[in-house]
């Protein structure tokens, strides 16, 4: 299982625990802890993720 699948995996967990249960979907949205998100991604990094770009750092990234 490469990073990819478990930082999914973790997500899915982190937000049924957050929606205690609850079927989330269209119309149910929860918002997760920025301290979850956060330890996830720097428990399962991707080499591809690469968080939120300016406009001009996006368009000179190669």
């Amino acid at each position: 299982m490469n990073n990819r699948q478990k930082r999914l995996m973790a997500y899915r967990q982190i937000s049924l625990w957050a929606s205690r249960g609850q079927p989330l979907g269209k119309g149910n949205r929860r918002v997760l802890p920025s301290c979850c998100v956060m330890r996830i991604r720097a428990e399962f990094t991707d080499d591809t993720f690469s968080g939120y770009l300016e406009v001009q750092e996006a368009l000179t990234m190669d």
